[in-house]
């Protein structure tokens, strides 16, 4: 990605363009989602989720800031996992309208900040994994 590239993304990165850098484990894109984050402010860095309510506090605690999954591969998660990461994530595609963030007994809302998620998988396996259809849908894979 060139610098024109990369201002552009970054200077239109808002909650309705979530972003996943794929193969994170590659210099290249390392280098991306570093050059990205130097150009973002108040980012929160998540380097472990130990359970889907967790997950849920993360976005609770931390609304409406950046919130970057560098070192968890929450795309490898089980799919209560994913069920709370859509809510964060995803918004419906006719109205725009953002999905709720929900966990059994907890209160439902809005997630109004923007997301980055490095994985190891490719962008290939991200679009042909059911269980992320909806992530893959809505999010910018990079």
């Amino acid at each position: 990605m060139n610098k024109l590239e990369l201002d552009i993304l970054t200077s239109t990165f808002y909650r309705l363009s979530p972003i996943i850098i794929t193969e994170i484990q590659k210099t290249e894109q390392l280098i991306l989602l570093n050059e990205i984050t130097a150009r973002l402010e108040d980012c929160v860095f998540i380097d472990e989720v130990q359970s889907p309510k967790k997950l849920y506090q993360i976005f609770l605690e931390n609304n409406p800031k950046t919130i970057i999954f560098q070192k968890e591969d929450v795309l490898q998660k089980r799919k209560n996992y994913i069920d709370i990461l859509e809510g964060a994530f995803c918004s419906s595609p006719d109205s725009g309208d953002l999905w709720q963030v929900n966990y059994d007994g907890e209160k439902s809302f809005k997630f109004k900040g923007r997301i980055i998620i490095c994985t190891v998988l490719t962008k290939e396996e991200i679009k042909k994994s059911d269980k992320l259809k909806y992530i893959a849908r809505d999010g910018l894979i990079l």
